[in-house]
């Protein structure tokens, strides 16, 4: 017997002996001797024996009592028996080069077992056809929706996926870029406090992007504090394989913040390693351009005898685009806001008697003030006194506008087929002065900046049970900070209310700065069970435990460190700052297939909180999900009923101001019902290839957290409640062409939202989006052109709004162009080389975004301007 007959047999008996409990002993005997029928060119029996494994037809032989037909079998048995019988297979057919078949039997493989690893003493070309395999399966696959891997299309939800390959041809630097293209979501890019917030379906948040989970590789990458996800430049480009997008409710799997959607960013791990002739990976990825614009991003990684390795880091500066011609941020003094009506309102105070006594006691002139019957009044001597004050102490300071970006993004990974493990740190240091305006705030390097860092070490271990039962186990610790110097700088002065009039004589208006921090860690460990005992079904459950230290409030000083000498702004009944937040949750998801042609998922999750003896209690959250599929006429359809949470956030609960004196620790979650039906259809029409989608949704958000006046002391003051409402209904549609080296798609998005709460539209949302763009390459793929467009229709705005304190009514409609042009080095044996030349807002087109929270045109900006025409020049490297 030969050493490859041997090592095929051994291979084979280790199966078999691993499995005696399972099936009688004639089975086991057909697949050795099937391996000797192929050592000894007897193909006409092996395929005979294999057949009736697979359960082709009946055996010819010496084993064909009832009890021995593999049709008796227990169903994970026959699973078991139809994979070595297809492995055998697929062997035979590499030995004798047919590919196309051997391609056929791993594929069948995977349909029976999707985790399906090879083994050490099975034949090199073997192993290396499956690990190909594997990854273009993993291209037409997802594993976001419900933690196993699903085919593209029939997940329990809808989805979209941008690969690596679309993000280097469409000339994308930063994964913010990637959501202007995108069907529903709305993007307003203050280029400030979180540089672009990300509005998913109609949802306005008031603070941020704070309402979509942000994953990298499963690891939660929103801030523990704020639940803000900081989609900015800090995010390498070069080590990500696929970006997944989930929209709609999926708190089933992920819990609390999954509310109006999930990002799941893919990075490369041992598989897209191993596929280099080199055992080193090299991936780099340099940029330069307008406004000063540099960024430098290389991914390297290696893989060895199924261990990987890998390393990522990226730096991005930039100057950013210079604003200062806008009046908002001109940083002259504003005569024609600071008016002497403007001074009257901000001067004048209730006439209390507590107020009457304060001016008794402050020795102000009585010729700077009146008391009425109901208001305590400046007198014009008083507004003249205090205009001049303010403006003296506005100039005094030389400022002009800058908005500096210095972010960092370094992570390491090592990995094998059962466990990865991977630390990451991120920072962000960018200036906030767009988010403001020049009335109240300084701009970036005069004390506004926004520095966030985030570290988190990840460990993930997964391996089969059995052989229809795999387990993973993912543990992750994670810790987060404003620091060294979060700061905002703001002009307090008599005009400003930072100065009351009682004060007139005693204090002088100036530039205050704040410095702000807060720390918050987490460690979280989750159990998940992947239960296949048949083709048909399948059973997803999972535990996660969760504790975390998170802070009630930021800590502040006037000084740098504010963690060594800041104070905190707490109500009297809270106590401690860094409280200890306990999370708890077990979910469970089924899907049964029971003909071909449908596939019914039912999920349910249950989540327990506690904090500070308070803490949202438990919840309870459902999917259901039915679909329809066709291989015949490529049709799809799904009908999806989902519901989720989002936890108010501990600024929300626990902190306080000068204006919110009242914590609420018993503010309830969020919640969301949402409905949604879609159609997918694939085509081919002489030669093209079309893909298209449409969907339907509506979604009604209760219990969002509003400030409300209430009484407090002998007047009042604000506290979060939640009593917000919105329904939100819309359409997606999406169409997809390819026609030998053209590619064309394009997105349609109509969404219609209404705050229930005020009856009127949700703010900053357009009604109409619409997204087109095309890929030709040419010359054998020398020359490739990219070609973006998003039209962005008219955004409601103001008083008739829920952004009711915006001075706009309307944020106008407005088109854009982007392009991208590579030259790739590979036909001029320039192996690995590319180079891109990058523009962005081809036709140099006028246009603003929305401004964030208030969006008042006092303190927050009420809309940004967007960037003119500019360019990046870029060089690619692969080895």
């Amino acid at each position: 017997m030969d050493i490859k007959r041997l090592l095929l047999r051994f291979g084979f008996f280790l199966f078999l002996l691993s499995n005696s409990f399972l099936f009688g002993q004639s089975p086991k005997q057909i697949l050795l001797s099937a391996i000797d029928d192929l050592e000894e060119g007897n193909i006409e029996r092996m395929e005979n024996k294999l057949d009736y494994l697979l359960s082709k037809q009946p055996f010819k032989g010496d084993f064909s009592s009832k009890k021995d037909t593999v049709s008796e079998m227990p169903s994970n048995a026959r699973k078991e028996i139809r994979i070595q019988a297809n492995r055998l297979y697929a062997i035979y057919f590499l030995r004798t080069d047919n590919e196309k078949e051997a391609d056929i039997k791993i594929n069948a493989i995977f349909s029976l077992k999707s985790n399906y690893e090879t083994d050490a003493r099975d034949p090199i070309a073997y192993v290396d056809r499956v690990r190909e395999l594997r990854v273009e399966l993993q291209k037409l696959s997802s594993s976001s929706a419900s933690k196993k891997a699903e085919e593209a299309g029939l997940e329990a939800a809808n989805m979209t996926v941008i690969t690596h390959e679309e993000m280097i041809r469409r000339g994308y630097t930063h994964i913010e870029e990637v959501f202007h293209d995108l069907p529903g979501f709305s993007i307003s890019n203050s280029k400030g406090i979180t540089y672009s917030n990300i509005y998913q379906r109609g949802y306005r948040s008031s603070t941020a992007t704070d309402r979509t989970l942000l994953l990298i590789d499963g690891v939660e990458d929103n801030e523990l504090f704020s639940s803000i996800a900081y989609i900015s430049r800090q995010y390498p480009i070069s080590n990500i394989k696929r970006i997944e997008i989930i929209y709609g409710p999926s708190s089933t799997i992920y819990g609390s913040n999954a509310f109006a959607g999930v990002i799941n960013i893919i990075t490369k791990d041992g598989i897209d390693y191993s596929r280099s002739e080199s055992p080193l990976s090299v991936n780099a990825d340099v940029g330069y351009g307008s406004y000063n614009t540099r960024y430098a991003d290389v991914n390297i990684g290696m893989e060895h005898n199924d261990f990987w390795f890998s390393a990522t880091g990226r730096i991005f500066k930039s100057a950013e685009a210079d604003l200062s011609e806008n009046e908002a941020w001109n940083y002259n003094w504003d005569s024609d806001y600071y008016t002497d009506a403007h001074y009257t309102e901000q001067l004048s105070l209730d006439a209390s008697s507590e107020n009457i006594e304060i001016f008794q006691a402050s020795n102000l002139d009585s010729s700077f003030y009146t008391v009425g019957t109901e208001k305590i009044t400046p007198s014009e001597a008083a507004i003249a006194k205090a205009k001049t004050s303010d403006s003296l102490a506005y100039t005094n300071r030389e400022l002009s506008y800058d908005n500096p970006t210095n972010d960092y993004f370094i992570s390491a990974a090592i990995g094998s087929k059962h466990f990865r493990f991977g630390i990451q740190n991120w920072q962000r240091t960018e200036g906030s002065a767009p988010t403001f305006t020049d009335r109240r705030f300084a701009s970036s390097s005069n004390g506004n900046m926004w520095n966030v860092n985030q570290t988190f070490v990840s460990l993930k271990y997964n391996n089969d049970i059995f052989n229809n039962l795999s387990l993973t186990n993912h543990t992750r610790y994670k810790f987060q900070s404003n620091s060294p110097n979060a700061s905002q700088t703001q002009f307090s002065g008599f005009g400003t209310k930072g100065l009351a009039l009682y004060e007139l004589d005693s204090l002088n208006p100036a530039w205050e700065t704040t410095y702000y921090y807060q720390f918050a860690n987490q460690f979280r460990n989750e159990v998940t069970l992947l239960y296949e005992p048949n083709p048909k079904f399948d059973l997803v459950s999972g535990v996660e435990f969760r504790n975390s230290q998170i802070q009630a409030n930021y800590v502040t000083a006037d000084t740098l460190e504010p963690e060594v000498n800041g104070t905190i702004d707490l109500d009297d009944g809270i106590g401690a700052n860094n409280l200890n937040v306990l999370d708890f949750g077990i979910y469970s998801q089924a899907t049964w297939k029971p003909v071909n042609y449908l596939i019914f998922t039912a999920g349910l999750r249950l989540d327990n909180n506690r904090v500070h003896n308070a803490g949202y209690g438990t919840v309870l959250n459902p999917r259901l999900v039915a679909i329809y599929h066709s291989n015949e006429n490529k049709t799809i359809i799904k009908a999806i009923y989902s519901e989720a949470f989002k936890d108010a956030t501990n600024f929300q609960k626990f902190s306080t101001t000068s204006n919110r004196q009242l914590s609420n620790p018993s503010l309830v979650p969020e919640k969301v019902r949402n409905i949604e039906l879609s159609l997918q259809q694939k085509q081919e029409l002489k030669g093209i290839q079309l893909k298209g989608e449409l969907l339907a949704y509506s979604s009604w958000y209760s219990n969002i957290p509003e400030l409300q006046n209430i009484a407090y002391g002998n007047g009042t003051t604000q506290q979060y409640q939640a009593i917000g409402q919105i329904m939100a209904k819309g359409i997606q549609a999406q169409l997809n062409a390819t026609y030998g080296h053209i590619d064309i798609w394009s997105n349609y998005s109509f969404t219609d939202a209404n705050y229930l709460s005020v009856n009127l539209p949700v703010g900053d949302i357009a009604n109409h989006q619409f997204n087109w763009g095309f890929n030709v390459n040419f010359y054998n793929n020398l020359i490739n052109l990219n070609m973006r467009m998003n039209y962005v229709g008219t955004k409601k705005t103001g008083s008739n709004t829920s952004v009711s304190d915006n001075p706009l009514s309307e944020i106008d409609p407005y088109t854009v162009i982007n392009s991208a042009i590579s030259i790739n080095g590979d036909p001029i044996n320039l192996t690995g080389l590319s180079l891109q030349l990058i523009t962005n807002n081809l036709f140099n087109t006028s246009y603003s975004d929305p401004g964030i929270r208030s969006a008042n045109g006092i303190t927050f900006a009420s809309s940004t301007p967007q960037e003119e025409r500019h360019f990046i020049i870029r060089l690619l490297y692969s080895l």
